[in-house]
């Protein structure tokens, strides 16, 4: 049975969805996402360390009594047009400790708001999902530990 504040939250979400404007702007749509992430809580035995991981703003859930064999690597979803480690940290949180498992949630830069196909010199400067796929595969190659992409 979900619980009474699962129930709210998706009474929210289906709110948001009907009176969002959905071709807004942009920077629209990230400030809404940054506000309904003040609606979430992280769950308790969970802590989380702000770090620089090659050179990408990150951070490093870990639940208590987490397995230390075992990492997620949690890339947050919006089409790198929104979401922030503010936005999902508390879901991130939530699936770090349901695996029993250390995660690492990497802020990196969002897509900007300019028409496709991209100018190669953007391009180059975006920092996409694969970039995160590569400084986790050196951390986790560090650590020792098996590597779970979600």
């Amino acid at each position: 049975m979900p619980s009474l504040q699962s129930f709210f939250f998706r009474l929210y979400l289906n709110y948001l969805k009907a009176t969002t404007d959905w071709h807004a702007p942009v920077e629209k749509l990230r400030a809404l996402t940054e506000q309904s992430a003040r609606l979430t809580r992280l769950p308790k035995n969970v802590d989380v360390k702000r770090m620089m991981a090659a050179g990408v703003p990150a951070e490093w859930l870990h639940p208590a009594h987490a397995d230390p064999r075992k990492v997620i690597l949690y890339l947050y979803g919006g089409g790198y047009a929104v979401g922030s480690c503010n936005s999902h940290r508390a879901l991130a949180a939530r699936i770090a400790r349901a695996g029993n498992a250390d995660t690492l949630l990497l802020d990196y830069r969002l897509a900007r708001n300019i028409p496709t196909p991209l100018p190669s010199k953007t391009r180059s400067r975006l920092t996409t999902g694969c970039c995160a796929i590569i400084i986790f595969r050196r951390i986790s190659s560090w650590l020792g530990t098996r590597l779970a992409v979600g």
